[in-house]
């Protein structure tokens, strides 16, 4: 701008002489601007703008007095506004009380997502290979989306697939190992091992193999034995379920282990539901088929068996089982229970008509009370009556 400067000069005697000095400043700087950082950004498919809030330029200028606007609304130095899809340019401008000026452009770039992909679902049921439900089992599925889902008390299962994705499925349950062991299924086990009575489907034979070494042996009764008497709660290298698809077919149904089955199940770009997606349950170690309390449930029979107790004699406390009836017997599975604070385990006696019952034939829990005892044959065995 323009400043008047007066000078006055004054002499001794006081008198004085004054002259104006005119000095004008001419400011021919223009102010500094910096827009936002331009943005690129995606919206959701079908909406038509989307509101940003950072879009505040800054400016600086050599003199006071600068102002600062934009060609999109009347915010000044922020542009924050609703904005459309595609692209928009909004220029900031700074302008000085000279009439300088300086502008920057700030770039938006706006697009929204394709359409959401198709959503389909697979369903099917869950059942053991005697046709009882499964309820628990863990579906675990990679694809899109992956994750888990579990059949309910029906047996039933559906899960979400985006279309054209690729998916895998595989069930899995490794919970409650007794479920359906008893002494019938090792009796059934060791006739197969013998030949005097196979078992009739390969979803059986498997459920037999409770070690899944890929053959029926004397291991696995021994193994599915222990677990019953409470000397394991598992069996190592298997799980207590397995699985294989309803639609698969065996080669060779005599031989499963002569074969690889699948025990999980992919698809390709599937672009529709997919419904009766069913698999075979089989219970480990159960193969008369009484897992999940099967209706089809194979027994050879059960006898209530008299107990009787002696007299106590040198501190020990004799209890007997025995027989009413003579009778021929596969099996035997029963638990004792005692009052462990007044008593303690003295020894078992075994009949000499039950052969190969022995000490690996029983376990007692001492902390518990508890004696838990098996034994089995693949030929019948007489029982006679009286006899403990």
């Amino acid at each position: 701008g323009i400043t008047v400067i007066t000078h006055t000069a004054e002499s001794s005697d006081g008198q004085s002489v004054e002259c104006e000095q005119i000095v004008e400043v001419i400011d021919e700087e223009s102010p500094n601007i910096v827009c936002p950082d331009s943005i690129s950004i995606i919206i959701p498919f079908g909406e038509t703008e989307v509101y940003i809030s950072e879009a505040e330029a800054t400016y600086w200028d050599n003199c006071p007095g600068a102002v600062v606007h934009n060609d999109y609304n009347a915010g000044g130095a922020n542009a924050e506004d609703w904005y459309p899809v595609g692209t928009t340019v909004v220029v900031f401008t700074a302008e000085d009380a000279s009439g300088n000026s300086a502008h920057c452009e700030w770039w938006l770039s706006i697009s929204t997502s394709g359409p959401d992909p198709d959503t389909f679902y697979m369903s099917g049921s869950i059942l053991t290979w005697a046709g009882e439900t499964v309820e628990g089992v863990e579906l675990q599925v990679t694809g899109n989306p992956g994750g888990s889902w579990y059949s309910g008390a029906d047996g039933e299962y559906e899960f979400p697939f985006v279309a054209q994705s690729n998916t895998v499925v595989s069930p899995f349950k490794n919970t409650n190992w007794l479920n359906g062991v008893s002494v019938t299924d090792l009796v059934m086990i060791q006739q197969h091992i013998l030949g005097i009575q196979l078992l009739p489907s390969p979803y059986q034979m498997i459920a037999a193999d409770a070690n899944a070494d890929g053959a029926v042996s004397t291991i696995d009764n021994v193994l599915l034995m222990n677990l019953i008497i409470g000397l394991l709660d598992s069996i190592p290298g298997n799980t207590s379920w397995r699985f294989i698809p309803e639609s698969y077919q065996f080669d060779n149904p005599a031989n499963p282990f002569g074969e690889s089955w699948p025990e999980i199940k992919g698809y390709q770009g599937l672009n529709n539901d997919v419904t009766d997606e069913d698999w075979i349950a089989m219970k480990t170690g159960d193969v008369s088929g009484d897992a999940s309390e099967s209706s089809s449930r194979i027994t050879f029979g059960e006898r209530y068996l008299p107990v009787r107790s002696g007299e106590v004699a040198f501190g020990r406390f004799p209890v007997e089982v025995r027989v009413e009836e003579a009778d021929k017997i596969y099996g035997l599975q029963m638990k004792l229970e005692y009052n462990q604070s007044a008593w303690e385990f003295d020894e078992l006696i075994f009949s000499e008509s039950l052969r190969g019952l022995a000490e690996k034939s029983y376990a007692v829990d001492t902390e518990k009370g508890v004696i838990t005892l098996v034994w089995f044959s693949a030929f019948p065995i007489e029982w006679k009556v009286d006899e403990p």
